[in-house]
């Protein structure tokens, strides 16, 4: 099976001739694949999902998305490819949940899948177990609940229509517990087929 994202030979060194933080570093992720990183803090975990992101370019080494170099795609392209959910988000506006969650459909702005908005954001809160939080404050939610409006968002972000299979399906980068992203897992019956760097 060939693999949806690549690095090879990564290496990623803040100073120049300072220490690396990354060294050398490779990684292969399939469809329907689950990978988890462990290590000590310091150890580089984060740098490696930046770099997978698309959002640290590394010293040396290559990045592919669907055999393309992640350098290459545009941004608005690469929002449509895959999704990242960040350990912390911090939402400084008194945005809804259902807000929050409507943001991971602006790739989509202006496309055929707009369309599908108001389906892929219900279907992502349900998901998640987050549809009765969806008129509160992203900033009167606990760490949990703001956790799992995140997870939907990049579900929303993410999500395809179960009769459209012509595109390729988007991966998602995440820093989050298994326990946080396992209702996506459960639930999504219209979910993407993610490849997950992390649980």
């Amino acid at each position: 099976m060939t693999a949806r994202l690549t690095a090879h030979g990564v290496t990623v060194r803040p100073v120049p001739s300072g220490r690396a933080i990354l060294e050398d570093a490779s990684i292969e992720v399939h469809a329907g694949e689950i990978h988890a990183l462990v290590g000590p803090n310091g150890a580089g975990k984060s740098t490696l999902f930046g770099v997978l992101a698309g959002d640290l370019e590394p010293e040396s080494g290559r990045v592919e998305l669907d055999g393309a170099a992640l350098a290459g795609i545009r941004p608005r392209d690469l929002a449509r490819r895959r999704a990242v959910l960040l350990q912390q988000n911090t939402v400084s506006f008194s945005f809804t949940a259902e807000q929050v969650v409507r943001m991971g459909r602006a790739p989509w702005a202006r496309t055929p899948q707009e369309d599908d908005d108001d389906r892929a954001v219900a279907e992502a809160m349900a998901a998640t177990e987050v549809l009765p939080l969806a008129r509160r404050s992203v900033s009167s939610l606990s760490g949990g609940e703001r956790a799992r409006v995140g997870l939907a968002r990049v579900l929303a972000q993410g999500w395809t229509c179960c009769c459209s299979t012509s595109r390729p399906r988007p991966w998602t980068s995440s820093t989050t517990r298994t326990s946080c992203a396992s209702p996506g897992r459960r639930r999504m019956p219209a979910r993407p087929s993610r490849s997950s760097c992390t649980t």
